[in-house]
């Protein structure tokens, strides 16, 4: 009896996550990426999968080529896209050609008005920082709430950077050099267009660099 009742606990915990980071899925249904050690974050540790492509090799049917034609047809965009996709969300985030600026489309479960993108950014940089880390609410979770998005310029030496969740911890990996598209799912006030996100960075091994929490309102 003591035999089943430690088997039922230990497929219990499986289940409900605990400490199980494999139970939980990205939004295109695909497993998190490999689990890392960060120091100070507890709990359920979620890795997001991201990609880096060449400009030149996408497609319009391919998510980053989407994003270029569909939001930015007008702009010609750098050698490089980086595409994450997260528990909820999905982003593109790439360099205007010349460096002066970031585009970035992103995406979530929710409804959307048309189009592959459920919203979009361009962010301007001014002495190699961008202006404002561009904050879009318009993409919405699948029981209609809104999630909202920015980038965050990752400081010298972050390997990841963490996000505080309802019941998890997002994680994003820094990669080509760009600046990091992140969400929160818990954290918008739709009436006053703002959002705020716990922000924690790491380097390789997972030691704590620095924490943050950002408040950001939608840019004019």
């Amino acid at each position: 009896m003591l035999l089943v009742v430690l088997a039922a606990a230990v497929l219990l915990a499986g289940c409900l996550g605990e400490g199980d980071d494999a139970s939980w899925t990205l939004l295109d249904g695909s497993a998190p990426g490999e689990a890392v050690d960060l120091e100070g974050v507890d709990g359920d540790v979620v890795v997001t999968s991201h990609v880096v492509l060449a400009t030149a090799s996408l497609t319009s049917e391919s998510k980053a080529g989407s994003c270029l034609e569909e939001r930015f047809a007008e702009l010609e965009a750098g050698e490089e896209v980086v595409v994450r996709t997260g528990v909820a969300t999905e982003s593109v985030t790439a360099l205007e050609r010349g460096g002066h600026a970031v585009l970035g489309c992103s995406n979530s479960p929710g409804l959307r008005e048309e189009g592959r993108w459920c919203g979009s950014s361009y962010g301007q940089f001014r002495s190699g920082s961008l202006t404002d880390p561009r904050l879009d609410i318009v993409c919405r979770a699948r029981d209609g709430a809104s999630i909202g998005f920015v980038w965050v310029e990752p400081g010298r030496g972050t390997r990841y950077v963490a996000v505080e969740q309802p019941g998890y911890t997002e994680v994003y990996e820094v990669a080509a050099g760009l600046p990091v598209r992140i969400a929160t799912v818990s954290g918008v006030d739709v009436e006053t267009s703002s959002a705020t996100f716990e922000i924690s960075e790491h380097d390789a091994d997972g030691r704590l660099l620095r924490e943050q929490t950002l408040e950001a309102l939608v840019g004019g």
